[in-house]
Order: C-alpha cells, then sequence, then structure tokens
C-alpha cells in the first residue's frame, strides 16, 4: 500500500474531534488498500486536466490583453483631450492672427512665407511671420489676450503663437494690463514671462529685462530668477543672471509710453485721461484740492489724439479743458487754471 499525502485546502471545514477521527480511521482500515487506476484511465484524466490549465491561462492572458488595452484607450483620451489647448499655446497654425498693429510710425516692416511687405496699422500679424523696425521705425501691437506689445527702433520680433513672441534684435515693450502670465518673450538667452506687469526686454550682446510694475520670471536653462517692479536682470553667456536696481520711469521707459495706442477719449471725462497717463508714465495721480477732482470728472472730452509724444498731449488736452499740472517726484498734480 502507497503512502499518499493529501494537501488540504485553504478553505475546508475544521478537522474532526478525536472520536470521528478514530471512526474514520477505521473505515479506512476496513476497505484495505487503494488500487492503482488503470493508465489509460490515468492518461486521460492528465489530458483532461491539462487541457482545463491551458483554457484557464489563455483567458487569464486575454483578461490581462483586454485591461491594458482599456487603460492605453483611456490614457489616450485624456492626452487627446489636453492637445488642443497645448497646440495652441506652442505652436499656434501658421496664418492664424495673433495681434493686431495698433500703430505703426516709419519703416515697419512684415516678412513671412509669401515675401516681405509695409506693416499698417490695423491690419494682423499671423503666426510664423516677422516683425522689423527700421532706424526710424516703431510700432504698437494688441495681443490676442489683450496684452500691449510695443516694439522700439531696429528690432526684430518673430510671432511664434499667441502667447509667445521670439526677441531676435532690438527691445520691445509689454503691458499684461494686471493679467498674469499672458505674454512670453523668447530669447536666445533666456525667456521672460509676466505675472501681471509692465516690463521690457532688449537684446545687445545680452538679454536685459527691466520691470515697471509687478513682477517677470527670467529661465535661462534650469537657472530661474524673478524680478519685481523697479529691479533689472542680465543674462550674458557664461555669466550666472545679474540683478540691479532700475527708475520706473524716465528715459529708460519714454519711448514705450510714446508708443502708447492713442486714448480713446471721446466721451471720456478728463479724469479717466489723467489716470492713463499715470499709468503709462508710471506717475501717481494728486489734485490740488476737491475742486480741481471734481472739475476733471466732470469736464466731458471729445474729439480724437494725434498721433504725438505724451506729454505734448497732456499738454494740449489739459489745455482746453480748464486745468494745469506740475510733475514733481514722479507725481503729477492737477489744479483748476487761475
Amino acid at each position: 500500500m502507497r503512502n499518499v499525502k493529501h494537501n488540504q485546502p485553504s478553505d475546508a471545514p475544521e478537522p474532526p474531534g478525536d472520536g470521528e477521527n478514530e471512526a474514520l480511521a477505521k473505515l479506512l482500515r476496513t476497505a484495505g488498500p487503494r488500487l492503482d487506476p488503470p493508465r489509460e484511465r490515468r492518461e486521460r484524466a492528465y489530458a483532461a486536466v491539462r487541457r482545463e490549465w491551458q483554457r484557464v491561462a489563455k483567458a487569464r492572458r486575454k483578461r490581462r490583453y483586454i485591461v491594458w488595452g482599456i487603460a492605453s484607450a483611456a490614457a489616450a483620451m485624456v492626452a487627446l483631450a489636453f492637445l488642443p489647448s497645448l497646440m495652441r499655446r506652442l505652436n499656434t497654425p501658421p496664418d492664424r492672427a495673433v495681434a493686431k498693429f495698433e500703430r505703426v510710425e516709419g519703416g515697419v516692416k512684415i516678412a513671412s512665407k509669401d515675401g516681405t511687405r509695409d506693416a499698417k496699422a490695423g491690419e494682423s500679424l499671423l503666426a510664423g511671420e516677422s516683425l522689423q523696425t527700421l532706424k526710424d521705425g516703431h510700432a504698437a501691437l494688441l495681443a490676442s489676450g489683450g496684452e500691449s506689445l510695443r516694439v522700439d527702433a531696429e528690432a526684430k520680433v518673430r510671432a511664434l503663437s499667441e502667447t509667445a513672441f521670439q526677441l531676435e534684435s532690438g527691445r520691445v515693450y509689454v503691458d499684461s494690463g494686471g493679467k498674469t502670465g499672458g505674454v512670453e518673450i523668447r530669447t536666445d538667452f533666456g525667456n521672460t514671462k509676466d505675472i501681471g506687469t509692465q516690463f521690457s526686454v532688449s537684446l545687445d550682446g545680452k538679454l536685459t529685462v527691466r520691470v515697471r510694475e509687478g513682477k517677470v520670471e527670467l529661465k535661462r536653462g534650469d537657472e530661474k530668477a524673478l524680478a519685481a517692479a523697479g529691479e533689472e536682470l542680465t543674462a550674458a553667456p557664461k555669466v550666472a543672471i545679474a540683478r540691479a536696481q532700475v527708475p520706473v520711469n524716465g528715459p529708460l521707459w519714454d519711448w514705450a509710453a510714446d508708443l502708447a495706442p492713442a486714448f480713446k477719449m471721446d466721451g471720456k471725462p478728463a479724469k479717466s485721461y489723467l489716470e492713463w497717463v499715470c499709468h503709462e508714465k508710471a506717475w501717481t495721480l494728486k489734485y490740488a484740492d476737491a475742486k480741481a477732482e471734481a472739475a476733471a470728472s466732470a469736464i466731458v472730452l471729445h474729439g480724437a489724439l494725434e498721433s504725438t509724444s505724451l506729454d505734448a498731449s497732456l499738454d494740449a488736452v489739459l489745455a482746453v479743458s480748464g486745468l494745469s499740472y506740475r510733475i514733481k517726484d514722479n507725481t503729477l498734480t492737477v489744479s483748476q487754471t487761475e
């Protein structure tokens, strides 16, 4: 009689008590030794068990493939959901308008796949096109997001998308209108992104970023720097980013203020115009007394401003409004004319 060991399943019932064990042992002794089944029967049983094992294994593999396929399809659907937004920011299709020219002065050229043309106020700058200003050229554009982009003389800017512009030479100024993360100015020396601000970016053998209001982030490879109002960041080849203090108004910024789109004053109070001037010049607005402020609020402006410097327009508007002003310590004080 062969000794055969039987493994008890983990979910089998509890072993019987001592009395039940004795009865079971007696029954087995009475039954005598078990006979081996015929060889053919053993082989048929083995073959049946093998077929069942193969069927279960195949079903398990199929279930794994189905689960993997569902997971892959879900991941692809998630990626596709974000793809349009990503493509709009990183690679706006060519021939799509990304900005509109609000002001064009002197020689301003637009280079595209179809050749070069003169820029005109009111026309659009398309993705993939380059804007170049000549020695006497300046341009002010309104980006698709509402930001003001101003280009100084002898500069070259390429429109990458609705939110990104590549500065290849010269100087640009951005006024985000208080919005955060609207426009990114890219250069070979690093990329700048606004955080609700007014700032300028210039290239002259190095990258210089000046912040007039708000904050700007400069990123160059793994190096990052954050500049606040009144700060300047300089990035030159093989040198760490340098930081310095700069004024927020004066000659460094006058070119950008003079390129500001004309104030739409028809039907607006003189007070709104004065607030706009102070925004562009980074001045503080102050009234000599309550009567002067009341007069500025009551005076309604009409007509349109010609393309002139901001200082000249201030003289013209206040002269016909019965108001006078003085500037001291970057504060514009307005009073009634005697």
